[in-house]
């Protein structure tokens, strides 16, 4: 799916105004990225709440959500405690 596919499809969830399950999971998670600085473009008129994190924090995060394997690695470390699978 090429970029411009996958934030129409995400668009039309965060505007579903009937949300499911899986649609609130989708609002919540951008709701998540806002309070994490992701939101923030510095420069630009409307650059979005700036949030809590600061830019290391922010850089941090940006790399951990576009590498699959590392956001999958922490994902279960939160949902499986810190032991984790071995």
């Amino acid at each position: 799916m090429d970029i411009e596919q996958a934030k129409e499809q995400i668009a039309e969830l965060l505007n579903d105004p009937y949300p499911s399950g899986s649609v609130r999971a989708v609002k919540e998670l951008f709701t998540a990225m806002l309070k994490c600085s992701l939101g923030y473009k510095p420069g630009v008129g409307k650059s979005g709440p700036l949030g809590v994190l600061d830019l290391e924090n922010m850089a941090a995060i940006n790399a951990v959500m576009n590498d699959p394997d590392a956001r999958i690695e922490l994902c279960h470390m939160l949902y499986y405690g810190e032991n984790k699978e071995e």
